[in-house]
């Protein structure tokens, strides 16, 4: 990719923070962030922006064929003859038939969740087994897991060869699939274990960095979100490539979208297409996007 990642203020400072674990420091610098200065009056145009960066989300465990048609009905918004519509439905594997059912002719990205979520608690062959289903019956997009326990127990060699594991088994199937990796952020502890998960997530074959699995009471934050962006500028210089981050966890307010879009552009570029890059996983943010649209 022909790409010129955008300079920002005290990024090695930053980062510096970040590796010893200087939360204070850290968090005052981003929250001097002018990019996180959003107020109630907002334009329409930067709410309808959001909109192709959303993963619409069902992962209740009741969750079967109504739920599924009823998010696939609503993918689309349409605005003074302009139609936005959403990046993808995410849901679990064995609902993939009946998403493909409703989705058509692929309106949007078909998203599961697999191998283990929301803990990443099984063996790594029935995660193997469970990612070549999802690759079988039409997953356009897999989020997985990072093993929080083998990664917090001293073990990350054998939690990125989990990873790398699943990418190489999706590259070997031949498909486009896009891995996400969910870091689960809430429960890593401290800045540097997000910095570091999030580089171990990036090396191994992670096509995105995900906050959350919105299966905790802390789900996505700027803080965290911002140490994986500056994760994604650190691996870029080193190969080249600058890839994903999707953020999830509890984001229902447009105000609170805004600023993660915002930041993305701030760490990342705003001269990149974000649907490529950046993702929001939500289940009641697009209905009050809608609504506060239509005011």
């Amino acid at each position: 990719m022909d790409f010129d990642i955008n300079v920002i203020e005290n990024e090695e400072k930053l980062i510096e923070l970040i590796k010893s674990d200087r939360v204070g420091e850290f968090t005052c610098l981003i929250d001097a962030l002018s990019c996180l200065d959003v107020n109630s009056d907002l334009e329409k145009q930067e709410l309808l922006s959001l909109i192709p960066h959303l993963e619409l989300t069902c992962l209740s465990p009741t969750d079967h064929r109504e739920q599924i048609k009823r998010l696939f009905d609503n993918t689309d918004f349409d605005f003074f003859g302009t139609t936005y519509r959403v990046a993808g439905v995410c849901s679990f594997t064995n609902l993939l038939d009946l998403m493909n059912e409703y989705n058509g002719s692929k309106r949007v990205k078909n998203v599961v969740v697999a191998a283990g979520f929301p803990h990443s608690q099984m063996p790594l062959e029935a995660k193997k087994e469970e990612v070549r289903y999802a690759i079988d019956h039409g997953a356009d997009e897999i989020d997985i897991c990072l093993n929080r326990a083998l990664f917090l127990c001293g073990n990350q060699t054998k939690a990125a060869e989990e990873i790398s594991d699943l990418k190489d088994l999706i590259v070997c199937r031949r498909r486009e699939v896009v891995l996400k990796v969910i870091l689960e952020t809430g429960e890593l502890q401290t800045l540097s274990n997000v910095w570091r998960a999030s580089l171990l997530a990036l090396k191994s074959g992670a096509d995105f960095i995900k906050t959350s699995t919105g299966k905790i009471s802390r789900g996505a934050d700027v803080y965290s979100a911002s140490v994986m962006l500056l994760a994604l500028r650190e691996h870029y210089r080193k190969s080249g490539i600058i890839k994903g981050l999707k953020v999830a966890g509890g984001i229902r307010e447009p105000l609170e979208a805004v600023k993660y879009k915002r930041l993305f552009e701030y760490f990342i570029s705003d001269n990149i297409k974000l649907g490529n890059n950046f993702r929001i996983g939500c289940s009641r943010l697009f209905d009050a996007l809608k609504s506060e649209i239509q005011k």
